[in-house]
């Protein structure tokens, strides 16, 4: 049966708080997106998001980062698997969503360029998937991990993850 798993970012390869994003998804147990000017979205409509993303981002951004924070909001479910990703090639760690959305004002920002990432779920991490090639995952996986989206969604096998860190 195919199951949501979900691939988070922490940065892009030249992104200086890649390592950072990583070790506080792990100290935290959390797992997190950008896009801080748009503040807290918990109780936002669509196009009351819609709104917030025009007034703070580029055109050509919008529809990109309107549909990013929707999927988070809105697609992940307790129970998913996540993956943690830094690129290039480290799968920074596998877990499980056991929260739903919230905003932590606190990493609205962690420089001057606001490169936050307050959008947050809780995770519970696998032991033993910390700092693992992404070549580690199955072939189909760590193609997607791999790709430049900031926050992928694929339906995958999740027991085929699951076999690999003997959940």
């Amino acid at each position: 049966m195919l199951n949501n798993i979900h691939i988070i970012k922490t940065g892009g390869e030249k992104t200086a708080f890649q390592v950072d994003h990583a070790n506080d998804f792990i100290r935290y147990s959390e797992i997190g997106i950008g896009f801080y000017k748009v503040g807290d979205i918990s109780k936002k409509t669509e196009d009351e998001l819609l709104e917030k993303v025009r007034e703070k981002y580029e055109e050509e951004e919008i529809s990109h980062i309107k549909c990013c924070l929707l999927r988070f909001r809105d697609k992940i479910k307790g129970g998913d698997l996540v993956i943690a990703y830094r690129s290039p090639n480290t799968i920074v760690a596998v877990g499980r969503i056991t929260s739903g959305y919230f905003f932590d004002e606190r990493r609205k920002r962690d420089s001057e360029e606001g490169l936050g990432l307050p959008h947050r779920r809780k995770v519970e991490w696998i032991e033993g998937s910390q700092n693992i090639s992404r070549y580690e995952l199955p072939d189909y996986v760590s193609k997607r991990a791999a790709l430049p989206s900031t926050f992928i969604t694929i339906n995958y096998d999740s027991k085929e993850i699951e076999k690999i860190f003997k959940i």
